[in-house]
């Protein structure tokens, strides 16, 4: 039954019209009684696009009154989508009204988020707050992430990290430097997966190719060969050279059987 209402669910969002968004909007009223179906639902209610207020609502209703503490929490986690949608609605707005008004929808959602992380002070709540923000990328929010990742504790420090995956890296790379300094095996895959996200560029290639070399854990770096391998055009002489320095010399079977993969994928592509 939820995989029937998943699909057409999805076809919903993909729609997004505002006839799409009442429906969905209305299922969300509905089904405040059905956690299940709202567990299937509210992953994908916060990707509509040109998102309409009256959804908006459906899902704060949710973060406040829903059923369980876990609909409450993933309805927060699809306010955070639904901000990131509404910022892409404002760019792509050409009528001054209507993008001011995705403008501020998206501001007073971000404002309240980060006078929550400001403020808050219990790791539950903490982490909550920074994977509703991962989920649209908050400049606003880089001062009090950088004072988080003073935090000893490293579920902390990695959400912070991942909380900025859809920034730029030349807006991150300042924070990411800094989580390498307090860095721990949590903290660097998340650093690299956060990495995973951003657009590529000279920067970002040049960053994780110099730190490749300083980690000890091959899984982390399997991911960054596979960030550079994507943005291999940045330098191709130097990755061909790191690849085959893996294949050759790696100590860990998994990260010397991924470079050699990567290079014979590679002269396949060629």
């Amino acid at each position: 039954e939820h995989t029937g209402f998943e699909t057409a669910l999805a076809a919903l969002v993909n729609i997004s019209n505002v006839e799409s968004q009442a429906v969905i909007a209305d299922l969300l009223r509905d089904s405040i009684d059905d956690p299940p179906r709202l567990e299937a639902a509210l992953p994908a209610a916060g990707f509509v696009k040109r998102p309409q207020a009256f959804l908006e609502r459906a899902i704060e209703q949710l973060v406040h009154s829903g059923p369980t503490p876990l609909i409450r929490d993933m309805a927060e986690l699809a306010k955070g989508v639904l901000a990131g949608e509404l910022m892409n609605a404002a760019g792509l707005s050409t009528e001054d009204t209507e993008r001011q008004e995705f403008e501020q929808r998206f501001q007073d959602i971000e404002s309240e988020l980060l006078e929550r992380l400001q403020s808050s002070t219990q790791k539950d709540e903490l982490l909550q707050i920074l994977a509703t923000i991962g989920n649209f990328g908050s400049l606003k929010a880089l001062p009090i992430l950088k004072r988080l990742l003073q935090q000893p504790d490293e579920d902390i420090r990695s959400q912070v990290v991942m909380s900025i995956r859809f920034l730029d890296f030349s807006n991150a790379q300042t924070l990411l430097e800094q989580a390498r300094q307090h860095s721990s095996r949590a903290v660097d895959k998340a650093i690299a997966s956060s990495l995973s996200y951003m657009p590529a560029s000279q920067d970002k290639f040049d960053f994780e190719q110099s730190w490749i070399h300083e980690l000890k854990d091959p899984s982390v770096q399997i991911q960054l060969l596979d960030n550079l391998y994507r943005a291999r055009y940045f330098g191709e002489a130097r990755l061909r050279a790191l690849l085959q320095g893996f294949a050759a010399s790696a100590t860990d079977e998994n990260l010397q059987n991924y470079a050699q993969g990567l290079l014979n994928q590679w002269e396949f592509e060629s």
